[in-house]
């Protein structure tokens, strides 16, 4: 081991040994065995919140005398507030803090859920439901991105990748001892 990385693991900022997984963002109360719990309660948060909410589709229906195309086209500007934002999510990343994305991204849906609760203008609720999908998938991926290790330690993406084909098992080895599916690459099958 190099002089340097010595140095770190001996510093009073690193996590001590064998402590397990460590959220150096939070504070020094809260427990350890808490700390990704946490975030997962606030990703959960973020996702049944901003915009408007298809699971109440009858209720606003009722109460705003909208269409059901309406309250879908809504759903739509979400989503397209989300897929437009997407390729900038690890750019804010890099460039912000945890606290200021997670309380930035908190701050603007509880204005859009403000502004939908009270708001009847499609052309205004268009644009809100826009803005609360890119604040939706933001806090989000902050959260999902901080707990990442904690869900797969050893990184086995097979555990955490969406476009892995098994759920929740390790990958298998096939007679010659290579993944699935590089069998038929590296034979020509």
């Amino acid at each position: 081991m190099g002089q340097l990385t010595e140095f770190f693991l001996k510093s009073a900022g690193g996590p001590p040994p064998n402590a397990g997984f460590s959220m150096p963002m939070m504070k020094g109360w809260v427990p350890r065995r808490m700390q990704p719990w946490l975030y997962v309660l606030t990703a959960l948060c973020f996702q049944f919140s901003g915009g408007i909410y298809l699971g109440a589709l009858d209720g606003i229906r009722g109460t705003t005398n909208f269409m059901t195309e309406d309250v879908l086209f809504l759903l739509y500007a979400t989503l397209a507030g989300m897929a437009v934002y997407f390729p900038m999510l690890f750019r804010m990343k890099f460039r912000f803090t945890n606290k200021q994305l997670l309380c930035g991204s908190a701050i603007v849906l509880g204005a859009c859920n403000v502004v939908t609760m009270h708001c009847q203008s499609m052309p205004v609720l268009m644009a809100v439901c826009f803005i609360a999908g890119m604040a939706k998938i933001q806090g989000t991926f902050e959260c999902m991105s901080n707990i990442q290790l904690w869900i797969t330690p050893d990184a086995i993406l097979p555990y955490s990748s969406p476009y892995s084909t098994s759920s929740c098992s390790p990958p298998s080895k096939e007679a010659d001892g290579l993944p699935p599916g590089s069998a038929i690459i590296l034979h020509g099958k």
